[in-house]
C-alpha cells in the first residue's frame, strides 16, 4: 500500500537514491512506493529543502545534517495523493466528534424553542400558576388551543 506523503525525513533516502541510481530511479519510488502523481513537485521540493543541497553542475544532492522544523501546510502531492490513510481509531475519535456536535446542535435547537417559548409563557412555581400572553401569541400569528 502506498504510504502518500513525503516527509522531510523521506528527503535523505531519496536524494541517496538521486545520487546512486539517478533521477528515473527517484521518480520511480515516488510513484511506486509513496503514490506520488506529481513526481516533479517532490524534486523541486528536494531541490529548495534546508537539508539538502543541491549541485546542478554535478546534479546530486549533499545531505545537511541540521534539523529543520515540519512544514504546518500541505504540499501539493499531499493534497492530490489518491490513497486515503485512515485507521480505526481516527474513525472512532471522528464519530464519537460528531455525535457530541449532534448532541450540541439538539440541545441549542430545545434552547432556542424554550427561549421562543418563555416570550409568551411564564410559570410561578410558588403560586403554582402559569400565565400565558394571549394577546401577543395572537398578534404573531400564533393559534392557541387548550384541552
Amino acid at each position: 500500500m502506498p504510504k502518500c506523503k513525503v516527509k522531510l525525513e523521506d528527503f535523505k533516502e531519496l536524494a541517496l537514491i538521486y545520487n546512486t541510481d539517478g533521477r528515473g530511479a527517484v521518480l520511480n519510488t515516488l510513484k511506486n512506493h509513496y503514490g506520488v502523481q506529481n513526481t516533479h513537485a517532490i524534486i523541486k521540493r528536494m531541490k529548495k529543502s534546508q537539508t539538502l543541497l543541491y549541485s546542478p553542475d554535478q546534479d546530486s544532492f549533499t545531505i545537511q545534517d541540521q534539523s529543520t522544523p515540519e512544514v504546518a501546510f500541505l504540499s501539493m502531492e499531499e493534497l492530490c495523493c489518491t490513497s486515503t490513510l485512515k485507521n480505526a481509531k481516527s474513525e472512532k475519535l471522528e464519530n464519537e466528534n460528531r455525535s457530541q456536535a449532534m448532541e450540541k446542535l439538539i440541545h441549542e435547537l430545545i434552547g432556542d424553542r424554550l427561549l421562543q417559548l418563555s416570550r409568551y409563557i411564564s410559570i410561578d412555581m410558588l403560586s403554582k400558576t402559569i400565565m400565558i400572553d394571549k394577546t401577543s401569541l395572537e398578534n404573531d400569528g400564533i393559534k392557541m388551543t387548550t384541552y
